[in-house]
């Protein structure tokens, strides 16, 4: 593309190239003959970056994106999908790409690969909308990542209460179980089988954060009910099985007005400093609490590795 910049709308300064362009030409042995053509030579755009000629369409349309925050759409086929998703990648751009429900493994993994957001649609009309929608929640989602990066930098730093922020927390719809447990260990277990079961079943797009909700009112290490799952990001309600012995079900977790949050790194069993820490902000500004506490796992867990796990513990409060 870089040869022709004096035909295009963008400098060089602006232009996201990944060498695309300057294909080959290949002469075909038996089909020029077959239409009557003396010589046929046959582009092979299969050796642009993404092995499609949209790449070209691609480094064109993000080059003229001036503003660092935008979101890169694309609702197109597979091939444009990567490739918009490719080129976004390459200039520090977001993307989110609407595509068929039944994409195919190998181009979700090279949107997926690249950090794009992949989003399943069943009726092809609905997908601007859908594409809206998807760009206001990445746009919230990029803002609660630098909050939480904020907060991890604080617990590093020892620092106390300050950590403890306090937000408005939309409606969400989850997929879970509910069940009473007598150990963290075994909700550990419940969590770890959910990871490995839901994203065979289910649309690996629709399910977003792991996610547990503590119900019981007074906190018995033997007899702990809690609800774990998945936050639903769907847009039509999944087929709900069994997960071992407990069924799935889907509802709605309720707005929250007043959210008291902090960031956990580490083992459930370590929660109650974290739980200490937010009392102490709840009762020093006037509130109390209003309703179950959350758990939402902002680095998936892995069985392994628990320890390592990085949750954002959530009080809903009110004034008291």
């Amino acid at each position: 593309m870089a040869r022709y910049l004096t035909q295009l709308p963008v400098g060089r300064d602006r232009l996201v190239t990944m060498g695309e362009g300057d294909t080959p030409l290949l002469a075909t042995q038996a089909l020029g003959p077959q239409l009557g053509l003396r010589r046929l030579l046959v582009k092979d755009e299969r050796q642009n970056p993404t092995g499609s000629w949209r790449d070209r369409f691609a480094a064109l349309a993000v080059s003229q994106i001036e503003d660092s925050s935008v979101t890169v759409g694309g609702a197109g086929d597979e091939a444009q999908c990567v490739s918009l998703a490719s080129y976004a990648a390459r200039a520090g751009l977001r993307s989110v790409s609407l595509v068929d429900t039944a994409v195919s493994e190998r181009a979700r993994d090279a949107i997926e690969a690249v950090g794009g957001r992949v989003v399943g649609v069943t009726n092809p009309e609905g997908r601007w909308p859908l594409l809206a929608d998807a760009e206001r929640t990445l746009a919230e989602e990029s803002a609660r990542l630098r909050q939480i990066e904020t907060r991890i930098a604080q617990l590093d730093s020892g620092e106390g209460v300050d950590d403890v922020l306090m937000r408005a927390e939309p409606a969400r719809r989850i997929v879970a179980v509910r069940d009473t447990v007598g150990s963290f260990v075994e909700a550990r277990q419940i969590i770890g089988e959910l990871a490995r079961t839901l994203p065979k079943r289910m649309p690996r797009e629709s399910l977003g954060s792991i996610i547990g909700i503590a119900h019981s009112a007074e906190f018995e290490p033997d007899a702990i009910d809690v609800e774990l799952g998945f936050v639903w990001t769907g847009e039509h309600p999944p087929a709900l099985q069994q997960v071992g012995h407990r069924p799935l079900h889907l509802r709605e977790l309720p707005a929250v007005a007043h959210m008291a949050t902090c960031v956990r790194v580490g083992l459930p069993e370590h929660a109650h400093l974290i739980t200490g820490k937010i009392g102490r902000y709840v009762e020093s500004n006037g509130y109390r609490l209003s309703g179950p506490s959350r758990e939402v796992f902002l680095r998936p867990p892995r069985a392994d590795r628990m320890d390592e796990s990085v949750v954002e513990m959530q009080f809903p409060v009110e004034r008291a």
